[in-house]
């Protein structure tokens, strides 16, 4: 697809930079903000900036990876190696892999029309190589974005937490704004950067359906419990195999990729004949995933660490119409009469309950006329106009 580059002049262009390599496969923040900035008028062009891939070391690579997702979205993964560095010329290839994958970023925005003044950098920490990405990349203006507080996590070790920090506060000070989307990050970010906002995420209209009856109602079948999301430090793994244990006339359908170091079978919940974990779902699966299940889980840890985030999977369940268990996890308030808490074990199955029992067509309405107000359409044109302010307060 060719693109003219002069139609774009006078235009802002932003590159984000995200810390791990998941384009396309889970539909995170930075993916439905990199999508519908590219979607504004005022936006020339989005470069969405991945962490570099590892090259083995007798092989060549290109200087990146390239997906054009749409005419003014881009995504590059840099290599981290070019050529082999096991044969003559030694200093040569050093050199080449060292300044090769600069060289050719550098003439990539030059040649997209990337200049100081238009260029927005928008970058998502913690990753080291946020450090080169910001003195290599002239911009005018720098978006610094919190979601989960990785500073709380604690299966992490005192070296990680201790980088984390101190990339929290050097990004904080030299950011121009600071986006966060919970009240602890705001609090915390806040005193680090005036100019310092709190945005919560938002819903993809595809997850915004019409409200249905419960799958096991019309289909007179075991009720269908689901939990789709990362399976993390924060997910409660042991009030997962509780449900399945208490109630082995419900199904308990789980899905989503499992964190390194975590454990989903640590208590033989997967060898429960009432238990079905299906694995990582395609994103776009996830809303018909929703649509066959009856509740909707959230056994999230009441820890530092949950109360950082601002839930996605809440705003997708909202979208569902289901109803909706969870732990009290911050995030919630706003959705107190929308959502079921248990705050025990005892009492998150007896909300399990008492939601299959009370659910109607009208709580499921509620749910899904109240997100709609949270589509990541609008949720975007507020972030964007807040830039801009603070862009043309900085140029004045």
């Amino acid at each position: 697809m060719q693109i003219n580059v002069n139609q774009l002049a006078g235009k802002i262009n932003v590159i984000l930079f995200w810390f791990m390599n998941d384009w396309g496969i889970y539909g995170r923040t930075y993916e439905k903000i990199a999508e519908h900035l590219a979607k504004l008028s005022g936006v020339g062009r989005v470069l969405c900036l991945l962490p570099p891939n590892k090259v083995e070391l007798d092989e060549y690579a290109w200087p990146f990876e390239v997906n054009r997702v749409s005419r003014k979205l881009l995504v590059l993964t840099p290599n981290a190696r070019l050529v082999p560095t096991a044969k003559a010329p030694y200093r040569l290839r050093q050199w080449f892999n060292s300044k090769g994958v600069n060289i050719v970023f550098k003439q990539t925005l030059e040649l997209l029309g990337f200049k100081k003044h238009n260029t927005v950098i928008w970058v998502f920490p913690p990753h080291e190589y946020i450090y080169r990405l910001v003195e290599q990349v002239n911009y005018s203006f720098m978006v610094t974005q919190i979601v989960d507080n990785n500073t709380f996590r604690e299966s992490d070790c005192n070296q990680t937490i201790d980088f984390v920090k101190k990339q929290y506060e050097y990004l904080a000070s030299k950011a121009d704004m600071v986006i966060t989307s919970s009240a602890i990050n705001y609090e915390i970010f806040s005193a680090l950067n005036d100019k310092c906002y709190l945005f919560e995420n938002a819903v993809d209209n595809r997850f915004i359906v019409t409200s249905s009856e419960l799958p096991c109602r019309t289909a007179m079948k075991r009720p269908r419990l689901g939990y789709v999301g990362w399976i993390t430090q924060r997910t409660d793994i042991k009030l997962l195999d509780y449900i399945a244990r208490n109630r082995p006339d419900y199904d308990l359908i789980i899905a989503g990729p499992v964190e390194y170091g975590e454990d989903l079978n640590q208590y033989k919940t997967l060898e429960l004949s009432n238990v079905d974990y299906q694995g990582i779902l395609p994103y776009d699966a996830v809303p018909d995933f929703l649509r066959s299940i009856d509740i909707c889980l959230m056994p999230h840890k009441d820890t530092l660490f949950s109360k950082s985030m601002s839930p996605l999977k809440l705003f997708q369940y909202l979208g569902s119409g289901r109803p909706i268990v969870t732990t009290p996890i911050a995030g919630l308030e706003r959705w107190s009469n929308m959502v079921n808490v248990g705050i025990t074990y005892e009492e998150f199955v007896k909300k399990i309950d008492e939601a299959l029992i009370a659910e109607t067509l009208e709580a499921a309405s509620m749910r899904i006329e109240a997100v709609k107000e949270h589509t990541w359409e609008k949720r975007m044109a507020m972030i964007y106009d807040t830039v801009l302010q603070n862009m043309q307060a900085t140029a004045g």
